[in-house]
Formats: structure tokens, C-alpha cells, sequence
């Protein structure tokens, strides 16, 4: 992404903001995530950081990407 501002909001089903992943969080280099339910238990490759939702009432999510 360089120099260009983004922002992806990860909100559960009722729009509680449960992570922000955006280049003043997490910087902005080329990052791959993975969102992990409640119930998931496994293991990830290496570089793939998670976002797990333990503790959110809602199965249904919303990833709002802008740039």
C-alpha cells in the first residue's frame, strides 16, 4: 500500500468494532489475516496474524474496507 492511508474496520453483527486493522495500527506494508470464530482452535502459517472473535455474541461479521 506505501504511502496510502487505509483502513479496515472488522465489526461484528451488531457493529461493534472488534479490530482495526489500517496503516496508523498495524503499518503499511502488505499484511494477510485470518478471522477465527469463537470455536476454532488450529494453527496458522507463519505471517498470518489473527483476529479472533472469542466473546462476540454475533456469528455473521462485516470487514469495511477504505482506502
Amino acid at each position: 500500500m506505501g504511502d496510502r492511508y487505509y483502513l479496515l474496520p472488522m465489526l461484528d453483527g451488531w457493529t461493534n468494532v472488534f479490530q482495526v486493522p489500517g496503516k496508523r495500527t498495524t503499518g503499511g506494508k502488505a499484511q494477510i489475516y485470518a478471522i477465527t470464530g469463537p470455536g476454532w482452535s488450529g494453527t496458522l502459517p507463519p505471517g498470518v496474524t489473527e483476529y479472533n472473535r472469542a466473546g462476540l455474541d454475533s456469528r455473521k461479521n462485516l470487514l469495511y474496507g477504505h482506502t
